[in-house]
């Protein structure tokens, strides 16, 4: 492609500026090509995956971006914030549709090992995305968006297992929704506030003191900061949950993710000898209350 800029100056006629040749690709107008392969090769690969049901993890990372898009043109966000900001949410959605296509492997290691190959999984699937979209001019902005489906990732792999914990006699959605919210909310203020603390606020604090400012003014600083933070940390928090609620709701209604999500939560089991006297309520299996009250998602 060629690009000209030209321009009228009136008595002196039209004049151009040398020609700029730009080598562009088809396949820069899809930056979430990779993603897309990736997610593709798994489905193919994975013999767990090789059924149709398996195709439906397609759908949360579908809603994500579709959704992403409306929101932006209903706020009329300029186009670049729209882009990277939609791009970084469809890379996160799309790790974390290849940690669900990963899930039966994942599930025959132990819970730290595979919380630590599942973010590796993440990034490297982030990573795909970020130096698909960015070429070797934009390495600051691939490395901003890297770091950004980094900390994403740990926020939905951390909060997965916390709401894990509150949930291990119940994941109905009634419960299993509200203590994921909770946690991702949670989770992703305690990051920001950390990260803040290290790289911003104590520095600023150490920097305020040593150039005599008043300690009013410095905590006056502070504070502002603080709020903007906790903003920043919500609203961050809230966008990483919408994210995950295609997932979960999925789950909810695929026998087969629904199998998965148990497998890996390891709710806890109703005993063999929990007797005639358990029944089903909402999808759990739940005993009497003469029996030890356990539930196992079916």
């Amino acid at each position: 492609m060629t690009i000209v800029a030209s321009q009228d100056l009136g008595d002196q006629g039209q004049k151009e500026s040398s020609p700029v040749v730009v080598q562009w690709r088809w396949y820069h107008h899809v930056p979430s090509l990779g993603l897309w392969a990736v997610l593709v090769a798994l489905l193919f690969l994975v013999p767990a995956n090789r059924c149709a049901q398996a195709w439906l993890i397609v759908l949360p990372v579908l809603a994500v971006q579709l959704g992403w898009s409306m929101f932006a043109r209903l706020l009329s966000l300029p186009v670049s914030v729209a882009e990277n900001t939609g791009g970084v949410l469809v890379a996160l959605a799309a790790s974390w549709a290849a940690v669900w296509l990963v899930a039966p492997w994942l599930t025959q290691r132990l819970i730290p090992v595979a919380l630590v190959l599942a973010l590796g999984l993440m990034w490297g699937v982030g990573g795909v995305y970020s130096f698909g979209a960015y070429d070797m001019a934009s390495l600051n902005q691939a490395g901003v968006s890297m770091l950004a489906i980094l900390l994403g990732s740990a926020v939905l792999l951390s909060s997965t297992v916390l709401t894990a914990v509150c949930c291990r006699r119940s994941a109905r959605p009634e419960r299993f929704l509200p203590w994921a919210l909770w946690w991702t909310v949670v989770v992703t203020l305690m990051l920001v506030a950390l990260l803040a603390t290290v790289l911003l606020i104590g520095p600023f604090i150490i920097m305020g003191l040593f150039d005599g400012n008043g300690a009013w003014d410095v905590v006056s600083v502070v504070l502002g900061m603080l709020i903007g933070l906790l903003i920043l940390g919500g609203v961050s928090g809230v966008a990483i949950y919408l994210v995950n609620l295609p997932f979960l709701l999925l789950a909810q209604q695929s026998p087969l993710f629904r199998a998965r999500r148990d497998d890996t939560l390891r709710p806890v089991s109703v005993p063999e000898d929990a007797g005639p006297g358990a029944q089903s309520v909402d999808d759990a299996v739940v005993a009497d209350s003469g029996s030890p009250a356990m539930v196992k998602e079916s």
